[in-house]
């Protein structure tokens, strides 16, 4: 993620077109993930820290994200392509930023999910890989921005 547009998180979706069964709308809460764990940075280098302020600062919007690609297996949705943009979308969604996003449906393809996934908690959760305490820095970035604009909402006066 960064700077206005969303090229560093284009991930697979732009390389090549993928068979789907459309698209649907779905609370970030209600996907899980196939990693076990996500790494800090995206393949372009934007850290998931500055890919979550550009989101709250609006530099990226929610909308202009790749669709992240899902499988349906045992009754869930895993997001085979788009594990960290995941992340990022449950944290916000968490404190009320995020409603619904709309993600791909793709047909399940075990090749694809048996290599993707390596989750040991049902999709529920996921490890950040090489930076301590990126989790909590996330959410204090996220409670400080929703701090920052009640602030600004309460200090504004309507006429």
């Amino acid at each position: 993620m960064g700077n206005a547009d969303s090229t560093n998180v284009t991930s697979y979706n732009e390389r090549a077109v993928r068979p789907t069964l459309g698209s649907r709308s779905v609370r970030p809460s209600q996907l899980r993930f196939t990693h076990d764990s996500i790494g800090y940075k995206f393949r372009g280098g934007y850290t998931l820290e500055n890919s979550l302020r550009d989101l709250l600062n609006n530099k990226i919007n929610v909308q202009s994200l790749p669709r992240m690609e899902v499988m349906h297996h045992d009754g869930h949705l895993y997001v085979v392509r788009g594990n960290r943009r995941l992340y990022l979308l449950q944290k916000l969604e968490k404190f009320g930023l995020v409603n619904e996003i709309t993600v791909y449906v793709r047909r399940f393809d075990s090749t694809l999910f048996d290599k993707q996934h390596t989750t040991d908690c049902g999709g529920a959760y996921v490890r950040i890989r090489g930076r301590q305490n990126t989790d909590a820095t996330l959410e204090l970035i996220i409670e400080q921005h929703v701090h920052n604009e009640r602030y600004r909402n309460e200090g504004c006066i309507i006429l």
